[in-house]
């Protein structure tokens, strides 16, 4: 069998041998889902985990610069190891728009973000230490804040286009606006106003989320989901004036309105009407909800094709 160096993780362990630049070529299976620290003192290296809450030594070498070798090779582990924890954790508590593979593209930008954020530079004598579950999830909820505009956008349009989870209210020719809304909203209803100028130039994609009206949304948003097609835009309509439908529900409806929730919250909105541009531009929430307000912002911040 070949003598080598081995640095490999296996689950949440973290199997180390030397065997080929070590002294000693003893084996250390290390347990990094709880915390492990590795520092380099001299010619050797030591861990210390949360488990043991002592400083242990893996191994010892014949000169510092074999440790340290050693060491850049115990980091790129870890931060292998980083990584694929929180994408783990993204994928476990973020569903979105469940069984189109068309809006895994959302999923995917949240992903790549997160990936590349999770990403840091090594200084030449590091104590890396693995992330704690608590770790993961601040920099999941940081890595969700701001997904790529332009795989946001992809994913705006191709949600839209399924017509699964959005309500299309006109088509334009300066560009599309995505929006997400809630029908008891006091900022939404005034923003209907502004629609029949808005529809002029852009095509408007109502995308209804039930985030401020809680059940009395969802109830009514169900029914609106569960109904042709054809008459969505109408019903929209109705419950934006604060009125109720008169429709059937069903478990398509609940999953379109639960779906479009948990885009909103993994995304980290934070108000209706959010106003999403063609480019995957927020429009801030400072802007007035006026027709001339938003087209002018439009036109000086995004000038990406219709959709």
């Amino acid at each position: 069998m070949e003598t080598k160096d081995r640095i490999e993780l296996f689950g949440d362990s973290l199997l180390i041998q030397f065997a080929v630049t070590g002294l000693t070529s003893n084996v250390s299976l290390i347990d990094v889902l709880k915390g492990a620290t590795f520092s380099r003192e001299g010619a050797s290296i030591s861990v210390c985990t949360q488990n043991l809450l002592v400083e242990s030594k893996v191994e010892t070498f014949p000169n510092e610069a074999l440790a340290t070798s050693a060491l850049a090779g115990i980091c790129t582990a870890m931060r292998r190891y980083a990584r694929a924890r929180r994408l783990q954790y993204v994928c476990r508590s973020t569903v979105l728009w469940l069984g189109l593979p068309v809006l895994l593209l959302m999923l995917m930008a949240i992903l790549n973000l997160a990936v590349s954020r999770a990403q840091a530079e090594t200084q030449q004598h590091p104590a890396v230490q693995a992330p704690t579950s608590h770790d993961i999830a601040e920099s999941a909820n940081g890595a969700l804040s701001h997904p790529n505009p332009a795989e946001l956008a992809q994913a705006m349009a191709d949600g839209a286009r399924t017509g699964n989870f959005s309500i299309k209210l006109s088509s334009g020719s300066k560009g599309a606006l995505y929006i997400f809304a809630d029908p008891t909203c006091g900022a939404c209803r005034r923003l209907e106003r502004e629609y029949a100028a808005l529809a002029k130039d852009y095509t408007i994609h109502i995308f209804p989320v039930s985030v401020i009206g809680g059940d009395v949304s969802r109830s009514r948003l169900k029914r609106l989901f569960c109904a042709d097609a054809g008459k969505r835009m109408a019903y929209w309509k109705t419950l934006a004036s604060g009125r109720d439908i008169d429709a059937l529900d069903c478990a398509q409806g609940a999953a379109a309105v639960d779906g479009n929730n948990q885009v909103f919250n993994a995304m980290h909105l934070e108000y209706t009407p959010t106003i999403i541009t063609a480019r995957g531009n927020l429009i801030p929430e400072t802007l007035p909800n006026t027709a001339a307000a938003i087209r002018q912002w439009v036109s000086l911040h995004d000038t990406a094709p219709a959709r």
